[in-house]
């Protein structure tokens, strides 16, 4: 593809000007995806021709291999392909005199960091302690989907990437707050309940659990899969007293009413003198059918 052209086009420049590239994948699979392409199949047999063989740099390797490239990456005519995880932190640094002349490392970022810091990081491994470094971004069309149409030259398009990263920043984080506020809603409403339990106020209790069900079934207390809701009902002697039984089985039926168009399974399990299962994994529409 025209995505693993442009980064092979940039590592022989880099050969041919005595320098090193350190090419930053998102993940160990697209590097994968890189190292099986004819694209650099081919350059990888110029490069062995010359005697000048690509690292890889992976998460599984020992602290000694890691060590190791890490050192070598700054040196001429060296490539090092890695992923994100090694643009935070890591070290390159270049004591190799024909690189520093030949104006440093050359780091190719080939994915859009959704976090801005990360770019910033990745970019840093260049240019380290005063030298010079230069730093490029080659993005796969196929994966800018998600940040609408990309168009113009090269500024223009980094700009519309940054406008969209931000945008979908601000998506994620409105979502996290409406979670966390849904929680601590729950977590109030929930305190409420119990508080009300140990008062032994029934009314003010039965109320509060009706509420309770129906924000559950709002919230991502329940995934959108099957989720398996088991019930431990008491049916003790104690509950035979002011309709107590009753009134259990009225809060049962109220909390499957709100997951009927869930795929959910449900089981009881009542208690007596001793623990009972009259259901287990029914749809929801059979246990509110079940007595």
């Amino acid at each position: 593809s025209e995505y693993w052209r442009q980064i092979t086009s940039q590592l022989k420049e880099v050969v041919k000007r005595k320098r090193s590239a350190i090419v930053f994948f998102k993940d160990e699979q697209d590097g994968q995806k890189y190292q099986e392409s004819s694209y650099f199949k081919d350059f990888l047999k110029a490069q062995e021709h010359d005697g000048n063989f690509p690292n890889i740099l992976s998460e599984e390797q020992t602290k000694e291999e890691k060590d190791h490239i890490i050192k070598k990456a700054g040196t001429s005519k060296q490539v090092t392909l890695t992923t994100a995880v090694f643009g935070r932190g890591t070290d390159f640094i270049c004591h190799d005199k024909a690189v520093k002349e030949a104006h440093g490392v050359h780091i190719i970022q080939a994915f859009v960091s959704m976090d801005k810091s990360e770019e910033v990081q990745i970019m840093g491994r260049t240019a380290r302690q005063g030298q010079e470094g230069t730093y490029c971004m080659i993005l796969c069309q196929e994966d800018l989907g998600g940040f609408g149409t990309v168009e113009g030259n090269s500024r223009e398009k980094y700009q519309q990437l940054k406008t969209a990263r931000q945008n979908l920043q601000a998506e994620k984080f409105q979502k996290l707050q409406s979670s966390i506020d849904a929680s601590e809603s729950q977590d109030k409403l929930s305190r409420t309940y119990l508080d009300a339990l140990v008062r032994g106020d029934r009314a003010e209790a039965s109320r509060l659990y009706k509420d309770l069900c129906k924000l559950t079934a709002r919230t991502a207390i329940f995934s959108n899969s099957v989720n398996h809701i088991v019930f431990c009902l008491d049916c003790s002697i104690s509950m035979s007293a002011d309709n107590r039984w009753a009134d259990l089985q009225t809060a049962f039926q109220a909390f499957l009413s709100t997951r009927e168009s869930s795929r959910d399974r449900v089981s009881v399990i009542i208690f007596n003198s001793q623990p009972t299962t009259v259901m287990e994994l029914e749809d929801v529409a059979t246990a509110k059918e079940k007595p």
